[in-house]
């Protein structure tokens, strides 16, 4: 028997098939990365000027996911193939967002935040390439489980950084 992953509990979504249907991951995917887009943007609106661009490069990150994993559902249904994740874009060298005069209470709160939903993003779909048996399938949810990775690092670099500590 299964034991649900974090993310599966928090979000109620337990696989329990050994080879689940390719399709309950994708719909389960289109709504990890909606949820993303709404938090994203809605962070983006509340956080401060130096700091907003971080969570919009973000959103859009999780909007062309949404997009990859659309496609996906739509090539399956119509043709039966796969479709293979091009690269993401890369936001490139991490900025320096926070100044030391200032109090980033609320961006500080909402990139921790945001550091955990990735992290559960990215179990769910490395767990879900790990259960179903199509190499094809498997090949497009590791691409996924990079893709949030890459967000983690981001957001652990920015977390790290020198003006970030001594907020903290």
């Amino acid at each position: 028997m299964s034991i649900p992953t974090e993310f599966e509990e928090k979000m109620n979504i337990f696989i329990k098939e050994k080879n689940p249907d390719v399709s309950q991951g994708v719909d389960i995917g289109i709504k990890i990365e909606k949820m993303g887009i709404d938090f994203y943007t809605k962070s983006a609106e509340k956080a401060g000027e130096d700091v907003r661009h971080v969570f919009t490069f973000l959103a859009k990150q999780e909007t062309q996911h949404l997009s990859l994993l659309k496609e996906l559902k739509n090539s399956l249904i119509e043709n039966d193939r796969w479709k293979e994740p091009g690269a993401m874009k890369s936001c490139g060298r991490i900025p320096k967002i926070f100044s030391k005069s200032k109090k980033y209470d609320y961006e500080i709160s909402a990139m921790l935040h945001a550091l955990e939903a990735e992290r559960l993003s990215k179990k769910f779909y490395s767990n879900f390439a790990k259960k179903i048996k199509n190499p094809d399938g498997k090949r497009f949810f590791e691409k996924m489980a990079e893709f949030e990775e890459k967000h983690l690092e981001l957001i652990k670099a920015i977390l790290d950084s020198e003006n970030f500590r001594m907020q903290s």
